[in-house]
């Protein structure tokens, strides 16, 4: 689980699977005010890549084309193509002409226009659309196709997450469920569909943590382990208000938080065996109370920069006078 820069956003995420090749698999891309992540994901990729060789990028999948799932990959291919190989790209995005797009058209369209643009100056790289029940290899990784925008009509798709591609991925017999931000409708679908399948060692926690999935999905997942790609301000608010997380969070061995710190599982996943990485970056707490009016305690911003240290992370010039 990449940590993404929060520092001025709460929402994003970046998954990073680096396969038996040394090629890597990944999930998604921060948001647009995730101002320097296509930079730190490049530098990560670069650190594990030998040195005379470039970057290789066996499969780059996305969710769904929300802005903070696809933005800083549309940087990356702007910035680092030259330094990277890309096998394909995996997705299958709803339709800004969808018959429920009234609600989410107009928002989004303009981030469609940057993604598909940036995909027209690279024909190189292949698009891949996935459907409900296709299977893919990439070296040692197996991709399962379980859920999409097309097996949601002809129900409400008003949410615009319900328009997530969900996938279980199989590594060495270690199983990972990613579902994107899907919510109740896809939910309901996964639960009936596959309600033995869903069981799994790691789960990516439904919309970040926020209006997802549901208990019962937690309940059949049953994971081992629960990656919130969220920041733990937001973890924090929104634990009392979606039971679900507490609930997958007992039956889990073991949960972590994004903003928290890179954290590196080696599979197959064994309990203890993980690795958290420094604390790159923090709250700027201005910073977000001037673009969203958020506003905290000085209690609870000094509680939360005192584990960001304790975490590794460096101390900021902008904190140094106490909150």
């Amino acid at each position: 689980q990449f940590e993404v820069d929060h520092s001025l956003i709460d929402c994003g995420m970046c998954y990073i699977l680096q396969l038996s090749s040394g090629a890597f698999f990944v999930i998604d891309s921060p948001h647009t005010y995730s101002i320097n992540d296509c930079e730190r994901i490049h530098k990560f990729l670069r650190e594990r890549t030998p040195k005379n060789e470039k970057i290789h990028i066996a499969g780059w999948f996305f969710s769904h084309g929300h802005e903070d799932h696809i933005a800083q990959f549309i940087s990356f291919l702007n910035f680092y193509s030259e330094d990277t190989v890309i096998d394909a790209l995996y997705f299958n995005f709803v339709s800004m002409d969808h018959r429920d797009g009234g609600d989410w058209m107009e928002s989004h369209r303009g981030y469609y226009t940057l993604f598909y643009n940036a995909l027209k100056n690279h024909p190189e790289i292949p698009v891949i659309r996935l459907h409900t029940g296709e299977t893919f290899y990439l070296d040692n990784l197996k991709v399962d196709v379980l859920c999409s925008h097309e097996d949601v009509f002809p129900n409400d798709n008003s949410n615009y997450n319900d328009s997530s591609v969900v996938i279980m991925l199989t590594v060495d017999g270690t199983k990972i469920l990613i579902p994107g931000d899907a919510g109740h409708e896809e939910s309901y679908i996964l639960e009936a569909r596959y309600p033995d399948y869903l069981k799994s060692d790691i789960v990516q926690s439904a919309h970040h943590g926020h209006f997802g999935t549901t208990e019962n999905f937690y309940r059949l997942v049953n994971a081992r382990v629960v990656l919130f790609p969220v920041t733990q301000i937001m973890f924090d608010g929104d634990f009392d208000r979606y039971p679900e997380n507490k609930f997958a969070i007992d039956l889990a061995d073991e949960y972590h938080i994004a903003s928290n710190g890179t954290v590196e599982i080696p599979l197959p996943y064994k309990k203890g065996s993980l690795k958290l990485y420094p604390d790159e970056t923090f709250e700027s707490f201005k910073g977000v109370n001037d673009l969203w009016s958020y506003s905290y305690t000085a209690e609870y911003k000094e509680k939360l920069y005192k584990e960001y240290l304790a975490r590794g992370g460096k101390p900021l010039e902008e904190y140094k006078d106490g909150f």
